[in-house]
Protein backbone atom coordinates (compact mmCIF):
# COMPACT_ATOMS: atom_id res chain seq x y z
CA UNK A 1 0.00 0.00 0.00
CA UNK A 2 2.92 2.86 1.04
CA UNK A 3 4.66 1.61 -2.28
CA UNK A 4 1.73 2.36 -4.69
CA UNK A 5 0.95 5.34 -2.63
CA UNK A 6 4.55 6.89 -3.31
CA UNK A 7 4.49 6.07 -7.02
CA UNK A 8 1.17 7.45 -7.31
CA UNK A 9 2.47 10.77 -5.30
CA UNK A 10 5.61 10.24 -7.55
CA UNK A 11 3.79 10.48 -10.76
CA UNK A 12 1.25 13.36 -9.88
CA UNK A 13 4.19 15.67 -8.82
CA UNK A 14 5.84 14.46 -12.38
CA UNK A 15 2.70 15.76 -14.21
CA UNK A 16 2.26 18.63 -12.32
CA UNK A 17 5.87 20.36 -12.63
CA UNK A 18 5.52 19.57 -16.36
CA UNK A 19 5.79 22.57 -18.58
CA UNK A 20 2.53 24.30 -21.33
CA UNK A 21 3.89 24.14 -24.91
CA UNK A 22 5.33 26.95 -25.97
CA UNK A 23 3.44 29.23 -28.01
CA UNK A 24 6.37 30.86 -29.98
CA UNK A 25 6.73 29.02 -33.17
CA UNK A 26 9.62 29.35 -35.81
CA UNK A 27 9.26 31.53 -38.49
CA UNK A 28 6.57 33.33 -36.78
CA UNK A 29 7.55 37.20 -36.77
CA UNK A 30 5.13 40.22 -36.46
CA UNK A 31 6.03 43.95 -36.71
CA UNK A 32 5.57 44.18 -33.33
CA UNK A 33 8.39 42.17 -32.79
CA UNK A 34 10.44 45.28 -33.66
CA UNK A 35 8.76 47.66 -31.37
CA UNK A 36 11.19 47.70 -28.75
CA UNK A 37 13.96 49.48 -28.68
CA UNK A 38 15.53 49.12 -25.15
CA UNK A 39 14.69 46.79 -22.20
CA UNK A 40 12.99 48.29 -19.60
CA UNK A 41 14.64 46.19 -17.16
CA UNK A 42 18.25 47.11 -18.77
CA UNK A 43 18.00 50.07 -20.84
CA UNK A 44 21.60 49.16 -21.60
CA UNK A 45 21.07 45.82 -23.12
CA UNK A 46 22.65 44.65 -26.54
CA UNK A 47 20.41 41.98 -27.25
CA UNK A 48 17.04 40.00 -25.72
CA UNK A 49 16.80 36.68 -25.76
CA UNK A 50 13.07 36.22 -26.21
CA UNK A 51 12.39 32.22 -25.69
CA UNK A 52 15.06 29.48 -25.53
CA UNK A 53 13.01 26.45 -25.46
CA UNK A 54 14.62 22.63 -25.96
CA UNK A 55 12.90 19.00 -25.74
CA UNK A 56 14.33 15.80 -26.35
CA UNK A 57 13.05 12.64 -27.31
CA UNK A 58 14.53 9.21 -27.75
CA UNK A 59 13.44 7.79 -31.22
CA UNK A 60 14.26 5.08 -33.43
CA UNK A 61 16.97 5.41 -36.30
CA UNK A 62 18.25 3.28 -39.73
CA UNK A 63 20.46 1.53 -37.61
CA UNK A 64 18.09 -0.25 -35.67
CA UNK A 65 19.19 1.26 -32.50
CA UNK A 66 17.94 4.47 -30.80
CA UNK A 67 18.86 8.02 -31.17
CA UNK A 68 18.38 11.34 -29.17
CA UNK A 69 16.58 13.72 -30.93
CA UNK A 70 16.94 17.16 -29.44
CA UNK A 71 15.36 20.41 -31.23
CA UNK A 72 16.41 24.02 -29.54
CA UNK A 73 14.70 26.96 -30.49
CA UNK A 74 15.93 30.62 -29.98
CA UNK A 75 14.42 33.27 -30.40
CA UNK A 76 16.78 36.90 -29.74
CA UNK A 77 16.40 40.48 -30.57
CA UNK A 78 19.15 42.48 -31.48
CA UNK A 79 18.79 45.98 -30.04
CA UNK A 80 22.48 47.37 -30.99
CA UNK A 81 25.68 46.35 -33.39
CA UNK A 82 27.02 45.59 -29.90
CA UNK A 83 24.61 42.89 -29.52
CA UNK A 84 25.08 40.87 -32.78
CA UNK A 85 27.67 38.01 -30.45
CA UNK A 86 25.03 36.51 -28.90
CA UNK A 87 23.60 35.70 -32.29
CA UNK A 88 26.36 33.20 -33.04
CA UNK A 89 25.04 29.92 -31.94
CA UNK A 90 28.08 27.29 -30.82
CA UNK A 91 26.87 23.80 -30.91
CA UNK A 92 29.15 20.95 -29.12
CA UNK A 93 29.04 17.57 -31.40
CA UNK A 94 31.20 14.02 -29.77
CA UNK A 95 32.97 11.74 -31.38
CA UNK A 96 34.02 8.39 -30.77
CA UNK A 97 35.88 6.33 -33.77
CA UNK A 98 33.48 5.62 -36.51
CA UNK A 99 30.06 6.99 -33.70
CA UNK A 100 29.37 10.74 -33.76
CA UNK A 101 26.81 12.86 -33.55
CA UNK A 102 25.52 14.92 -36.33
CA UNK A 103 23.64 17.99 -36.80
CA UNK A 104 20.78 17.79 -39.36
CA UNK A 105 17.50 19.56 -40.39
CA UNK A 106 19.06 22.71 -39.15
CA UNK A 107 16.70 25.88 -39.55
CA UNK A 108 17.78 29.57 -39.15
CA UNK A 109 16.10 32.69 -40.00
CA UNK A 110 17.15 36.18 -39.40
CA UNK A 111 14.36 38.95 -39.55
CA UNK A 112 14.60 42.52 -40.53
CA UNK A 113 12.18 45.35 -40.68
CA UNK A 114 13.01 47.42 -43.67
CA UNK A 115 10.62 49.69 -44.75
CA UNK A 116 7.88 48.53 -42.54
CA UNK A 117 8.10 45.17 -44.30
CA UNK A 118 9.75 41.87 -42.53
CA UNK A 119 12.50 40.48 -44.39
CA UNK A 120 13.64 36.79 -43.78
CA UNK A 121 17.28 35.85 -44.83
CA UNK A 122 17.33 32.15 -43.98
CA UNK A 123 20.92 30.31 -43.26
CA UNK A 124 22.50 28.76 -46.08
CA UNK A 125 23.74 25.40 -44.10
CA UNK A 126 26.21 24.58 -46.67
CA UNK A 127 28.11 27.64 -46.49
CA UNK A 128 26.84 29.14 -42.66
CA UNK A 129 28.15 26.68 -40.66
CA UNK A 130 31.41 26.00 -39.57
CA UNK A 131 33.34 23.62 -37.62
CA UNK A 132 36.32 23.67 -34.94
CA UNK A 133 37.81 20.75 -33.77
CA UNK A 134 38.23 21.12 -29.61
CA UNK A 135 40.27 17.61 -29.40
CA UNK A 136 40.13 14.21 -31.20
CA UNK A 137 36.83 13.59 -29.44
CA UNK A 138 34.91 17.03 -29.45
CA UNK A 139 34.01 19.22 -32.34
CA UNK A 140 31.78 22.57 -32.37
CA UNK A 141 29.29 23.42 -35.22
CA UNK A 142 29.12 27.35 -35.39
CA UNK A 143 26.31 29.96 -37.30
CA UNK A 144 25.47 33.05 -36.64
Amino acid sequence: MRSSFLTLFLLSSALSFSQDVPSIKFGKISESNFASKTYPIDTSAAAIVLSDIGSTQVKGNDKSSVSLEFKHHRRIHVLKNSGYGIGTIEIPLYKNGDLEERLSDLKASTYNLENGKIVETKLNVKSGVFGDKIDRNRVIKKFT
